[in-house]
């Protein structure tokens, strides 16, 4: 399995992925997750969250918002969730990645 990402950079600083690429990292060397179209890599979290790492893992690869959105969330849970802030995801994948649970 090929496991380039491709990164079309949005701005200087702020690195784009597709869809394709936010599932490419599914597995034990990154764990990227999508909430309201921004990525997230939330291997380093598993530890630390209070749903086991296995709630982490039925969502990576995918588009976690209405997960996201069905469990309320502390402050403290979107703070670092800002930390793990990897880049946005492509434009013309947003529509795409939304996943129904």
């Amino acid at each position: 399995m090929n496991d380039t990402i491709n990164i079309a950079e949005s701005s200087a600083a702020t690195p784009t992925y597709t869809l394709a690429d936010v599932q490419k990292r599914n597995k034990a060397y990154g764990v990227w997750v999508i909430t309201h179209g921004l990525v997230y890599d939330v291997i380093k979290y598993f530890d630390d969250h209070p749903g086991d790492a296995a709630v982490l893992h039925e969502v990576a690869g995918i588009d976690a918002t209405e997960a996201f959105k069905e469990v309320s969330h502390s402050i403290e849970a979107n703070d670092e969730l800002k930390m793990l802030y990897t880049g946005d995801l492509a434009s013309e994948d947003r529509a795409a990645s939304i996943k129904v649970f």
